[in-house]
């Protein structure tokens, strides 16, 4: 969206002006396009029918909208359809009521407590573990039943670990952490990368951020926490990749008192200040909530490059995007693209479709004149390329169609009682008689027009 000759975001939940969805905007890592919301305008209206959710679906499909690791991207196309709706640019389904969200009972047993007190060199080898599908429930059982903050479910993306190591000769769980989606604004974090806001909104995805750690009660060893962080960590990027098609950049955690993130400090990460106090659900700014301390912790070398740096095949940021919209177009020209549609050629199949079915319904009540001028006016609103695409889509000569354009722009051309050229339709005759009598026809057809002899060629020919 360009405002003032400048390039803005517009990820904003209370943006309700049509003026703010001008194209081209970013919302995450995806650039819109005007073909982009011609495409959604016209899903909404020809699926008018279905759930808001499954609308969603349908237009992620459409665009097509997805997460490296290929998942459709509902969750941010169903807000930014309402906020769409509320500023007048499409029409949506009416919404249907649902009942409460009520999160599932934890029914699996939290790991017991078992006293365990010993130096770190004791309980190695120490292995940082990822949580697997069977072992979910518990995990979840046993963060909830022993975090401070507690625990009732995982959003968006995350991944679960458990901490174990040996002791005794036996293997134990020491403790278990959780990485997931990043906090959406944090002043002293924001500041601290460096991001334009433009920057925020399409790579903030890269931050994830440690939102659980927990080291089980009776479990007492020196340095064991942050030993696990590191472990962790080291990890945890290859691991996200494979979950999620991307390599996250930096990490992020918020302490919350009286706990002072020593383990945190010990582990290298660098403390970059305190929030606020605002959370997500405090819109107003009104609630003084708890101040939290904010750690970050760069997982490449060369982080800052890395965090802001283009996807391959992604279109460029800012002032380079009408470039990289015309190297794509240059690319689908060339037939590349391995198969994949832009929303422009996707739109422009979709019209073709129409074109062709309603050509079909009012071809049978129309003579040639006007089967012609209905074409005519078809490829004269399509526009470039429009005779041709035409003709190929209703199966008539390119000159037919083409004919029928001259008509329509210059209707003094159009003659108002015959409907065929004089003499027209005999090339058509004689191609349905050979086609109906084969090479006999035909061999009588060359006599009795060469008048070389008299032959008898009325009805079938004889054997």
């Amino acid at each position: 969206m360009t405002r003032s000759g400048r390039t803005c975001t517009v990820a904003s939940r209370w943006c309700t002006t049509a003026s703010r969805w001008e194209p081209p905007f970013w919302i995450g890592d995806r650039l819109f396009t005007p073909a982009d919301l011609d495409l959604i305008r016209w899903t909404a209206d020809r699926f008018s029918s279905l759930s808001r959710w499954e609308l969603a679906n349908t237009v992620c499909e459409n665009l097509p909208w997805k997460a490296p690791n290929g998942q459709l991207r509902v969750h941010e196309c169903l807000p930014l359809l309402e906020q769409l709706g509320a500023a007048g640019l499409i029409s949506l389904p009416t919404k249907r009521v649902r009942a409460a969200y009520r999160p599932a009972r934890l029914h699996a047993t939290p790991l017991p407590v078992t006293e365990i007190v010993a130096s770190l060199a004791a309980v190695r080898p120490v292995t940082v573990e990822p949580v697997p599908a069977e072992e979910q429930a518990t995990w979840d059982a046993t963060m909830a039943q022993h975090h401070p903050l507690g625990f009732r479910r995982a959003f968006g993306a995350h991944q679960r670990y458990w901490i174990r190591g040996q002791w005794r000769g036996q293997p134990v769980t020491l403790g278990a952490l959780l990485f997931g989606a990043a906090a959406r604004n944090v002043a002293v974090r924001d500041a601290w990368l460096g991001w334009t806001k433009v920057q925020q909104q399409r790579f903030r995805q890269r931050v994830v951020a440690n939102s659980r750690m927990l080291i089980l009660p009776g479990v007492h060893i020196p340095h064991l926490a942050s030993h696990a962080l590191g472990l962790a960590l080291r990890r945890l990027p290859a691991a996200w990749a494979r979950r999620y098609g991307f390599r996250p950049v930096v990490a992020e955690s918020f302490v919350t008192p009286p706990w002072r993130g020593t383990c945190y400090r010990a582990a290298n990460w660098v403390h970059l200040g305190q929030t606020t106090g605002q959370g997500r659900q405090d819109r107003r700014y009104a609630d003084g909530g708890t101040v939290r301390e904010v750690f970050v912790y760069p997982l490449e070398r060369n982080w800052r490059a890395a965090l802001v740096a283009e996807a391959a095949g992604s279109a460029a940021s800012g002032a380079g995007a009408p470039a990289a919209a015309r190297r794509s177009k240059a690319t689908l020209a060339k037939g590349g693209g391995a198969g994949m549609l832009s929303a422009e050629q996707r739109l422009q199949e979709m019209n073709a479709e129409q074109i062709r079915q309603r050509y079909e319904a009012l071809a049978p009540y129309l003579n040639e004149k006007q089967r012609r001028l209905l074409a005519g006016s078809e490829a004269l609103n399509y526009g470039a390329g429009g005779e041709e695409r035409i003709a190929q889509l209703l199966g008539l000569a390119k000159a037919t169609v083409g004919r029928g354009m001259r008509e329509l722009r210059h209707p003094e051309r159009i003659e108002p009682e015959r409907v065929r050229a004089q003499g027209g339709g005999g090339a058509n005759a004689w191609r349905i008689r050979t086609r109906r009598y084969g090479r006999t026809w035909r061999r009588c057809w060359r006599r009795r027009r060469g008048a070389t002899r008299s032959v008898r060629c009325g009805g079938r020919p004889r054997a």
